[in-house]
């Protein structure tokens, strides 16, 4: 190959019997940073990023150690430090980004980054793609981690504390990036928002903003601000834990299409704050012990719809403060919500006349203080018979009131179920705001029903060990309702070092659910019969190959047809049962007796049976040849190239004439067909002989009326 790589071209000869392959061109002494492609070290992590050997895809390895040096990666490299503690890069000051990176499909893990000035960064990112920063440190910056115009990177398990936050955010900072994963990071004791996505004004009128950005299961406490979404789109903030900051959420000037799921705030000024609501989905969400559960203000009018649906908001100085008077009541639609034990559930200011309920049957809200009964049932509760819904409505205030209190909390359950693989057994947490029964799993997928009032929206949040997941990295966990797999923007996947945990949104009414997590397919993929001409009562050689396209070793029967009806097999089978491990193929060979089979051409389907936990079936049957039973002798004569074997319905010299030819021969060469019988009677031996010729001498003559 061309280039230098620090070794010499040819071996250094010590004697006979000693060489050294790969001599050294300079002497070797101790450098800490050395490039493990090129097998050269460096005194500096700069150095070596900059020195010609290093090349696109390299490794560099750093010891651990204290570097005072700021680090640009211009090149689309690995950067891995020896332990998170004590690998240092220490920017001295920087007015920039300690590590900055300008190139795609870089990964940066296991350092400590420090020492910026206010407005600079442990990290940034600016116009780079597929990054993966993970398992650093970042403290003691102006931000820990600054992306701009990047997209589709992964920022994950990071610890950042104890930033200055001067330019708004301490931790993890979003600037027009989109597709981004933001996921297990841990950002404390810092000023400034924990984790903002955020534009400029310029960007904004261009059209260009942050969006589709995952930001999930990150730890978030004692900072200033929580998670801020400025000026974005279509993000979803997932299962975040927030506690001790100015806010949890926020989302502001003009985000839209969000979706904040999941999440536990807590004893924070605002829990989720709403400035100017633009069709945002908040769900599923645990808020308690703020100030402000949920603040929703907007002195706009806005046409499109923001839902707040299945939270918690307890023990907060306010549940719900709405400040918006000059919206429509469309605007905003508050049900299946939690709201307890706060000193004032409900504020409303200017005059705002909101939704509280999702109609009948589905409900409004649970209440603490509602003090009404469920004595009727119906549209206009005046039914006989109690339906979990409150008799008259909850008054919040002359032009706000919940239609259909909910008289219990709205549900959320927890199931658990194991699942042994190899001898260990592994726990799967299902939590949702449905009925879940029937529940069920086995090494490839699990199971349930999941059953509520038609029409209401059901959530799942499944937490499965990622040592079930046995597929490819880049086939993700599908989930499939009634055996149709669930579109996007569902499921959202997110993970840790442990766990997977799939989360998804669904129309209630009785469904069957399933979450595949490993492949179950047992494949045909290929009928091969030894011979297409069988004489009447005579057998045929059946060889099917099967593939195990799945993640595990599977048991299976395997059967074959001729036309719809099943062969039975010489042991008085219908199937033959084998193992086959995942990955591998196997042929069997089926032997198929025609005694009592009425002359004809037949199709040959050869079929695995089902896995239980099996989605692709397609493959599990395959109808590839066909054989005709014959008069026996009577192999050949019905065209005119004697060598299709198509019977004429005759025993006579074209039948002679073609086994006589290939006297002597065995099978292959010779035509199978050709192979009559061996010493048992029926049975071929691949072998051309007498008792072929004497098969069709006894039978010379006849035809077949």
């Amino acid at each position: 190959m061309t280039g230098s790589d620090g070794i010499g071209d040819t071996p250094y000869v010590i004697n006979e019997n000693n060489v050294d392959h790969y001599p050294l061109i300079n002497p070797w002494g101790h450098l800490p940073v050395y490039n493990i492609n090129a097998g050269l070290g460096y005194a500096t992590i700069q150095e070596a990023i900059d020195a010609n050997e290093t090349l696109d895809g390299h490794t560099i390895f750093v010891e651990q150690g204290t570097y005072y040096e700021t680090v640009v990666v211009n090149k689309t490299l690995t950067l891995i430090g020896e332990n998170s503690a004590t690998t240092i890069i220490d920017g001295g000051g920087v007015r920039g980004s300690v590590l900055s990176i300008i190139a795609n499909e870089t990964t940066v893990m296991n350092f400590a980054l420090q020492n910026s000035w206010p407005w600079g960064s442990g990290i940034g990112i600016s116009g780079s793609q597929k990054c993966s920063l993970t398992h650093n440190v970042i403290r003691h910056v102006g931000c820990g981690i600054t992306l701009s115009h990047s997209n589709h990177n992964n920022i994950s398990q990071n610890i950042i504390y104890e930033n200055y936050g001067s330019g708004g955010c301490g931790g993890i900072e979003l600037i027009v990036s989109s597709y981004n994963t933001v996921a297990s990071n841990r950002v404390m004791r810092s000023s400034g928002n924990a984790i903002s996505t955020w534009m400029t004004w310029d960007d904004w009128h261009a059209g260009v903003y942050s969006r589709n950005n995952l930001i999930a299961h990150n730890i978030i406490l004692d900072n200033a601000g929580g998670i801020s979404i400025f000026y974005s789109g279509y993000n979803t903030v997932l299962n975040n834990t927030i506690g001790d900051s100015g806010h949890g959420i926020s989302l502001n000037h003009c985000s839209h299409y969000d979706h904040i799921i999941g999440n536990i705030i807590f004893r924070t000024t605002f829990g989720i704050y709403v400035g100017y609501p633009w069709a945002e989905n908040v769900t599923n969400n645990r808020v308690q012990q703020c100030k402000y559960g949920v603040y929703v203000y907007s002195p706009y009018y806005r046409l499109y719809t923001c839902y707040f649906s299945a939270n918690d908001i307890t023990d907060n100085e306010y549940g719900i403060h709405i400040s918006c008077g000059i919206l429509p009541p469309e605007a905003m639609i508050f049900y299946h919500n939690n709201i307890v034990n706060n000193t004032f559930q409900v504020d409303v200011f200017q005059g705002y006349n909101g939704i509280w309920d999702d109609g009948y049957p589905s409900g409004g809200n649970y209440w603490s203080d509602y003090i009404g009964v469920d004595e009727k049932s119906g549209p206009n509760q005046d039914q006989s018979g109690s339906d979990g819904i409150g008799d008259t409505p909850y008054i919040i205030d002359a032009n706000n009131q919940d239609h259909y209190p909910l008289m219990r909390p709205w549900p959320t359950r927890i199931v658990e179920t194991m699942v042994r693989v190899g001898g260990e057994e592994y726990t799967i947490i299902v939590e949702a705001n449905v009925t879940i029964t029937h529940v069920f799993a086995n090494p490839a997928a699990l199971f349930f029903n999941a059953s509520g009032p038609t029409g209401a929206i059901g959530y799942i949040n499944a937490t499965i060990p990622v040592t079930l997941k046995r597929t490819p990295p880049q086939v993700p966990i599908k989930v499939f309702i009634n055996n149709t797999e669930v579109e996007p923007p569902w499921p959202i996947i997110t993970t840790n070092t442990t766990h997977y945990f799939v989360y998804f949104q669904f129309n209630l009414s009785t469904h069957r659910i399933m979450v595949q997590y490993a492949i179950a397919d047992i494949a045909v993929t290929n009928i091969t019969p030894s011979k297409t001409v069988a004489g009447q009562g005579y057998s045929v050689y059946i060889n099917v190959t099967i593939k195990n396209h799945g993640s595990y070793t599977e048991c299976f029967d395997v059967s074959v047809f001729y036309d719809d009806t099943i062969i039975t097999l010489p042991d008085g089978k219908n199937h033959t049962t084998t193992t086959l491990p995942s990955g591998n193929s196997t042929t069997l060979t089926l032997t198929w007796n025609t005694t009592g089979v009425a002359k004809g051409n037949y199709t040959i389907t050869a079929e695995a049976t089902q896995l239980p936990h099996e989605t692709d079936t397609t493959d599990n049957t395959l109808s590839d040849g066909w054989i005709i039973v014959a008069m026996v002798g009577d192999i050949t004569g019905g065209t005119l190239n004697l060598m299709d074997f198509i019977p004429d319905g005759k025993v006579d010299m074209k039948d002679i004439g073609v086994i006589a030819k290939y006297f002597g021969q065995t099978v292959p060469p010779a035509p199978s067909n050709c192979d009559l019988t061996g010493p048992t009677t029926g049975l071929p031996d691949d072998k051309i002989d007498m008792r072929d010729i004497g098969t069709v001498a006894r039978n010379f003559g006849k035809t077949d009326p």
